[in-house]
């Protein structure tokens, strides 16, 4: 059997530096082994972060730098399912609402999942929050390209029963950094600290800081897999393998078209207000739309720039839009039919070349 390769991405704060976060850091996990620990240590143990998601066998591309970096969407994942609670303040009342959409959480999963409190981790995040895993062997997920986006479908349905909006769903993408267990938090200088339930349920905000104040072991849980919760995530699994194969589908036809949707046409002929009518959110569509043609990002920038010119009230400085088409190319964005049609109000799909290619192939 053909052993695997499974990487993660690091970063850490540089509070001093000009640029004051540093990614990009790609360290192997061997036999076990995780040199991460060692990156903390290097670190000082400070402000240091992990991605999530383990990827396996990556895939290698060069950036517009020519650095060689993991192509997060197109690898297999692999990951324990994570929430992140997020007080809306420093004080005791904004943690005691992390505390009772954590309680509803937890009840979420021992009802609709079958996990009990001896299969989870709780970390406090070392400043107003709460983080929880479970082994992704607890829930029967396979590794999957769309693991991310099978995390968010679940964390959806947990955050539906939750009351007070603690629980973080605009986390699950592909290369998402979580605070390194036993790190320093850089404002706080607390760690981010495993904790039992029963402990968090019985400290004040002010407890918890004080005993995150120093390192704490961090043993593994029980990871007995659960049949309730695989068929209760099933359809998700399988909901986001279509729509992959959908997108799949969909970059295919982009390659191939010889003229733009009616959606596209419409955005060169709107105008579009400064917040109103999304104006910079509407640029970095253009530019995805014309990214996922094949285009080169020199001949984008300056169709972007043309329209910011003709089309924006006002016309978006030319600095921002270098910024919207070099992010659009190094982080491959993707913008669907759906937000095309959101954007600019229009979708023909009686005279949109996605649509209607197949059916005039099938009839020539």
């Amino acid at each position: 059997m053909l052993s695997m390769q499974v990487w993660v991405e690091c970063g850490r704060s540089l509070p001093e530096a000009k640029i004051k976060f540093k990614r990009k850091v790609f360290l192997e996990v061997t036999h076990g082994y995780s040199p991460v620990y060692g990156f903390a240590e290097d670190a000082g143990n400070q402000g240091v972060f992990r991605t999530e998601m383990h990827y396996i066998d990556p895939v290698w591309v060069q950036n517009d730098r020519q650095k060689w970096v993991i192509d997060a969407e197109a690898s297999l994942k692999a990951s324990d399912f994570y929430l992140d609670f997020d007080a809306p303040s420093d004080s005791e009342a904004g943690f005691a609402y992390v505390k009772a959409d954590l309680a509803i959480a937890l009840k979420f999963m021992k009802m609709m999942l079958d996990i009990d409190e001896s299969q989870v981790k709780l970390y406090f995040s070392g400043s107003k929050g709460v983080h929880l895993t479970v082994p992704m062997m607890t829930l029967g997920i396979q590794p999957s390209t769309e693991l991310h986006r099978i995390y968010k479908m679940l964390v959806e349905k947990i955050k539906e029963n939750t009351t007070h909006g603690t629980l973080d769903t605009a986390i699950y993408d592909n290369k998402r950094m979580f605070r390194v267990a036993n790190t320093r938090h850089d404002k706080t200088g607390a760690y981010k600290t495993r904790i039992s339930y029963s402990e968090l349920k019985r400290m004040t905000k002010e407890q918890v800081l004080a005993y995150a104040m120093s390192p704490k072991a961090d043993p593994p849980v029980h990871r007995s897999p659960s049949e309730k919760a695989q068929k209760y995530i099933g359809w998700m699994v399988r909901k986001a393998e279509e729509e992959a194969e959908t997108r799949r589908e969909f970059s295919g036809k982009m390659l191939e078209l010889d003229a733009a949707p009616p959606c596209i046409v419409e955005m060169h002929r709107r105008l579009f207000r400064q917040t109103i009518d999304e104006r910079n959110n509407s640029g970095t569509a253009l530019a995805s739309f014309y990214f996922q043609t094949g285009m080169e990002r020199d001949d984008c920038l300056s169709i972007v720039q043309h329209w910011s010119d003709n089309n924006c009230v006002p016309a978006m400085p030319e600095q921002e839009i270098k910024t919207i088409v070099d992010s659009v190319y190094r982080t491959e964005a993707r913008y669907g039919c759906g937000s095309f049609k959101r954007l600019s109000g229009v979708c023909d799909k009686g005279n949109c070349p996605l649509f209607n290619k197949r059916e005039k192939e099938t009839t020539a």
